[in-house]
């Protein structure tokens, strides 16, 4: 599958170690994810999500909305970095993505910067030809990382903001 690379990065009030421990909890972010239909922890400790997606603004005829179910692992974390792997299913077609979460120190909190390398499915990348993917894909991941962001700075974490 050719693989797609996202990023970004924003600025978080709340120090590297208490974002990273926000991240390591999907109880704690999976709420927090654009869509969420519903959500569990499978017995491997992967977090099983079920989404629906809102892609209105790609323009596709008849389509509004696409639902994924998706499998969400922590394959790595350290001092201020958790990476994922994230494996799912959209428009009968799978898909897998790596992302990788970086919290810096900065004066007033993190500066949080994101990449994510993402193998699309056949269907998906035959449906590219007929609307930018790429746009959706980062609307998508732009209005996850604006929604985990909120999530992170309402929720109170131990580590009070400086």
């Amino acid at each position: 599958m050719e693989a797609r690379e996202y990023r970004g990065e924003v600025a978080i009030s709340y120090k590297p170690e208490a974002v990273i421990e926000f991240l390591r909890d999907p109880r704690r972010f999976a709420p927090c994810i654009p869509g969420v239909v519903r959500h569990y922890i499978d017995q491997d400790g992967s977090l099983r999500l079920r989404l629906r997606l809102d892609v209105g603004s790609a323009g596709i005829a008849d389509i509004s909305s696409i639902t994924s179910d998706v499998t969400i692992r922590i394959s790595g974390y350290g001092d201020g970095y958790i990476i994922y792997n994230i494996e799912g299913r959209a428009l009968g077609s799978s898909y897998s993505v790596e992302l990788r979460i970086l919290a810096k120190p900065v004066d007033r909190g993190s500066r949080v910067y994101w990449e994510a390398r993402a193998s699309l499915g056949a269907l998906i990348r035959i449906l590219s030809r007929f609307f930018d993917i790429d746009r959706l894909v980062e609307e998508i991941a732009r209005k996850a990382v604006e929604n985990l962001t909120r999530c992170i700075e309402a929720s109170g974490l131990e580590d009070t903001p400086p």
